[in-house]
């Protein structure tokens, strides 16, 4: 079971403070709940079931963070030539809680938004998506394990492709 103050991971939907467990008064059932707040938006409160825990996982510690951010050279790109194929893979990495992957996908779709852009065309609209997606989940996960801000993290991770 989670603590208050514990910083987690909700759903892959971003990372929350554990601000308390317990019953809530609005609701009449007996049952504990966790009440998280969003480290991206102070204002976004979500009430989880306690018995509900397998949508929670543990933030990337922030030895793992500095590990990942500095491999980045050494990791390979992941981009299937295949539309369908790659949008199966990507919505998978998306989901899961491997950080190689992750940036694998990030790298694979940066390197052929590259190629595009030098031949005079865009990345196909969810190419896009993707992107946006996987950098928000990694930026937002590492800089809450470092304790530095999103840009922060996208500057590093900019200077290391």
């Amino acid at each position: 079971m989670y603590q208050v103050n514990d910083v987690i991971v909700y759903d892959n939907r971003g990372v929350y403070k554990i601000c308390g467990i317990g019953s809530l008064e609005f609701l009449s059932k007996e049952k504990s709940y966790y009440t998280l707040q969003s480290l991206e938006d102070s204002k976004a409160i979500i009430y989880i079931p306690t018995d509900k825990q397998d949508k929670l996982c543990q933030l990337i510690s922030e030895e793992q963070a500095v590990y990942w951010l500095s491999e980045i050279p050494n990791i390979p790109d992941r981009y299937n030539s295949n539309p369908k194929e790659r949008d199966k893979e990507y919505s998978r990495i998306l989901q899961s809680r491997d950080c190689m992957q992750w940036i694998e996908m990030l790298k694979g779709i940066r390197g052929e938004k590259k190629h595009r852009k030098s031949n005079g065309r865009n990345l196909n609209v969810q190419d896009e998506s993707n992107l946006r997606k996987i950098e928000k989940r990694i930026s937002v996960e590492f800089s809450a394990a470092l304790r530095v801000s999103q840009e922060e993290v996208e500057e590093r991770i900019d200077k290391m492709l």
